[in-house]
């Protein structure tokens, strides 16, 4: 039995480039978690430890992935 559900997570992140112009970044996450909602919050967390400052969590969803290999 998998008990392990992969959740896509979207967030949209504002940084500065080195031209000093503030450029929104696209980036995708897969989450291990329990609900969308848990999955929302563990890839703010990361975000935050990331460091990151201007973001957003723009969507999740419950993906078909059975197991992560590697």
């Amino acid at each position: 039995m998998n008990t392990n559900n992969y959740f896509a997570v979207t967030a949209k992140i504002k940084r500065e480039t080195d031209s000093g112009k503030v450029k929104t970044y696209t980036e995708r996450y897969i989450v291990n978690a329990v609900s969308v909602t848990d999955a929302e919050s563990i890839a703010y967390k990361f975000l935050e430890q990331e460091g990151e400052t201007d973001f957003s969590v723009a969507a999740a969803s419950q993906t078909k992935i059975i197991a992560v290999l590697g």
